[in-house]
């Protein structure tokens, strides 16, 4: 069953990309179309390979923080402010740097594990690279707030995820 969603989900975006049809569903955002060009042709990815997150030793993810170190210091009030306002909603609130890589995050402690298992802690890099399509890497390369909705990511794993950037 879960090999038949990633093989459908791996057609789909090659038949949007190769074909610029859609295979029954329609054509999603053209943010999404350029992003799911970018990460056969440039960089490669298959959606239906298996894949680990990349992580940052603590030791890099200081230097990243630390050079937003002022910016971080008024981010995390308005982040812990902005999460009372969707707490018990399922999201969290994350922010990285101009690279993808999560600087900060508040999220419910209940949910720490499920987030921890779709690769978004402190120090993972989420560029288009790495990740595919997501919220943050094509947020970051098409310079515009977006939302990347479950089958709008690249890669098959992510596709429970929704992400707003």
């Amino acid at each position: 069953m879960v090999e038949d969603l990633t093989s459908h989900h791996a057609s789909r975006i090659v038949s949007i990309t190769r074909d610029k049809k859609p295979d029954g569903n329609k054509l999603p955002d053209a943010n999404i179309a350029r992003s799911w060009e970018r990460c056969i042709n440039d960089y490669g990815i298959d959606p239906t390979h298996p894949h680990k997150t990349l992580v940052l030793e603590n030791i890099h993810v200081k230097e990243h923080q630390e050079r937003l170190d002022r910016v971080l210091e008024i981010a995390r009030i308005e982040m812990n402010s902005l999460y009372q306002q969707i707490s018990r909603s399922g999201f969290a609130i994350l922010l990285t740097d101009h690279e993808g890589v999560i600087i900060n995050s508040v999220s419910d402690p209940t949910l720490i594990k499920s987030f921890l298992s779709a690769g978004l802690w402190m120090g993972s890099v989420w560029n288009e690279e790495s990740e595919g399509t997501n919220g943050i890497g094509t947020c970051i390369l098409e310079r515009q707030p977006l939302t990347v909705h479950q089958d709008d990511h690249f890669r098959s794993c992510h596709t429970k995820l929704s992400c707003s950037a």
